[in-house]
């Protein structure tokens, strides 16, 4: 199994082709064109990818970063639903 995973372990992350395309006005500066190239890369997380996958991720570093994802997720689900709580509560 471990053999499996070590050759198709960096394939279970790959989310396909990045495909961006900035159509540029006749009349428009370069400087908007790349603008907005790099919010439409930032958009479709090729910028994340790309530091992702910077440095060689062992199995454990993954399972920890998976880890630290899921407690941001809730921490950031909790705050939620005690803004909604409070927003919700009725006084007397």
């Amino acid at each position: 199994m471990s053999g499996i995973f070590g050759f198709f372990g960096g394939a279970a992350f790959f989310k396909g082709t990045y495909n961006t395309e900035v159509v540029v006005g006749e009349n428009e500066p370069v400087e908007s064109a790349i603008r907005r190239f790099r919010r439409s890369m930032m958009s479709a997380n090729v910028i994340p990818e790309v530091r992702r996958r910077r440095y060689f991720e062992t199995p454990q570093d993954i399972k920890k970063r998976k880890m630290a994802n899921a407690a941001a997720r809730n921490r950031r689900a909790k705050m939620q639903r005690n803004y909604n709580a409070e927003r919700n509560a009725v006084s007397f």
